[in-house]
């Protein structure tokens, strides 16, 4: 995990933009799946460059809300507000 500093102090993120198709998508469920949602949204660290479509369909399916954050350079946060 890695930290990202906000004006309400550290939020977690799972940093996955070392990963492509199909471990990307492997790993996003995996950790929807073992996420402590006590602990807040799931937050994943990802790449501009990494293709989210499959991601995205998927939580459409699930009609689960989530956000795309846009980061500093090249990278960008997927917010996952509920299960």
């Amino acid at each position: 995990m890695s930290d990202l500093y906000g004006g309400t102090g550290v939020k977690f993120m799972h940093d996955l933009r070392e990963f492509t198709c199909p471990a990307l998508f492997v790993q996003f469920k995996w950790r929807l799946k073992h996420h402590d949602y006590t602990l807040g949204e799931l937050r994943l660290l990802l790449s501009k460059d990494q293709n989210l479509v499959d991601i995205k369909n998927y939580l459409e399916q699930q009609a689960m809300n989530y956000q795309v954050i846009d980061l500093k350079k090249e990278e960008v946060c997927l917010e996952i507000m509920d299960v």
